[in-house]
C-alpha cells in the first residue's frame, strides 16, 4: 500500500497543505477528547492516528464523520447541552474526508 497522497489533477500545493493542517488539528483535538475519554472512545484514538497516516487519512476521517453525526444528534435529542464543540469537528472532518476523496475509492477498490 502506497503511503502518498493522490490528489485530483486540479488541486494546488495550497490544498495540499490546509488539508494536512486540518489533519494535524483534527487529529490533537480526538487524541485529547480521546485519551479523556480513553475507556468509552477508544475508538477516537485510533481514528485520530489514522487522520495522521497518509494512505488512510480519508477513512479516519470518514469514520470519525459518522461519530460525530451520532455526537452532534446526542446532544441535540438526548442529553442537551452544547453541540457547538461536535459540529465544528464534524466540518473539519468532513473537509480531511472529501479533499483526498480518491484514497477512500482506491480503499474500495473503485477508480475515479
Amino acid at each position: 500500500m502506497s503511503t502518498s497522497i493522490h490528489y485530483p489533477a486540479h488541486s494546488n500545493k495550497s490544498v495540499h497543505v490546509a488539508l494536512w493542517g486540518l489533519q494535524i488539528l483534527a487529529a490533537a483535538g480526538f487524541l485529547f477528547f480521546g485519551s479523556m475519554k480513553l475507556t468509552g472512545a477508544p475508538m477516537m484514538v485510533q481514528c485520530s492516528m489514522l487522520l495522521l497516516t497518509p494512505a488512510l487519512s480519508s477513512l479516519g476521517a470518514l469514520l470519525l464523520v459518522g461519530t460525530l453525526i451520532g455526537a452532534v444528534m446526542t446532544h441535540l435529542l438526548i442529553i442537551g447541552g452544547n453541540p457547538v464543540p461536535a459540529i465544528v469537528l464534524l466540518v473539519i472532518t468532513s473537509i480531511i474526508a472529501w479533499g483526498p476523496r480518491g484514497q477512500l475509492l482506491r480503499l474500495l477498490g473503485k477508480r475515479y
